[in-house]
């Protein structure tokens, strides 16, 4: 019959629906499956590449590191070259100091030896008015001094060298031996009670000795 029919041709169609329906169900969850799997294929990815990252890094933190360290063990050593360039530079200028001042207290004592060498005949006279502007004035007043102590031979050489703390005159006396001037030495004493004075012909150093000798005596 016709509604037999109609009621039928319902009932297809439904079914029809009913399995559009589910193929699209089962295309969503294909899809969704899908998606999941990407998303966890990408998640996987991302963990090896954060791994290996972390690794890499490791190892460059590592290379690093060794390359910090072999700096500094380069810096260490070469400051330990300098220190040990600086320490031999001292030792060295140290060693030519020591022998530079050797050689000065050698010269300076041979010096001292030649001095009293040509001192050793000499004497110094010490008084007011001694210098004139005529030096036969100075010979026959060192003469006339002389006299006084009764030494009467002759000397080889006279001359002025300046004037002392108390504004007296210094006269060097180079006289012909030693044993004019022991014996000068010896009478010198009967100058005493005037404003005159004899003395050995003393080099620098042995007038530094003298006076600090004195100096120790008067603060005693």
């Amino acid at each position: 019959t016709m509604a037999g029919k109609k009621v039928e041709n319902a009932r297809q169609r439904k079914i029809t629906r009913l399995l559009s329906g589910s193929e699209d169900e089962a295309n969503i969850q294909v899809n969704i499956q899908n998606m999941l799997t990407s998303i966890l294929t990408e998640i996987k990815d991302l963990r090896k590449d954060n791994e290996e990252f972390r690794k890499e890094t490791k190892k460059d933190i590592a290379d690093l590191k060794e390359e910090i360290k072999g700096f500094d063990n380069k810096i260490e050593e070469k400051c330990n070259n300098l220190e040990n360039k600086m320490s031999t530079l001292d030792k060295t200028i140290a060693e030519k100091v020591n022998e530079m001042e050797k050689k000065i207290r050698f010269l300076e004592e041979t010096e001292e030896r030649r001095q009293k060498r040509e001192r050793r005949n000499n004497i110094i006279i010490k008084r007011q008015n001694l210098i004139s502007e005529k030096d036969e004035d100075l010979n026959a007043k060192v003469s006339e001094i002389l006299t006084k102590i009764q030494y009467e031979d002759s000397y080889t050489k006279i001359s002025y060298i300046g004037k002392d703390k108390a504004d007296r005159d210094l006269v060097r006396v180079e006289l012909k031996s030693l044993k004019d001037k022991i014996t000068i030495m010896r009478n010198k004493s009967k100058l005493a009670g005037s404003d005159c004075y004899i003395d050995d012909d003393l080099t620098v150093n042995e007038r530094e000795i003298q006076s600090n000798l004195r100096k120790i005596a008067r603060e005693e």
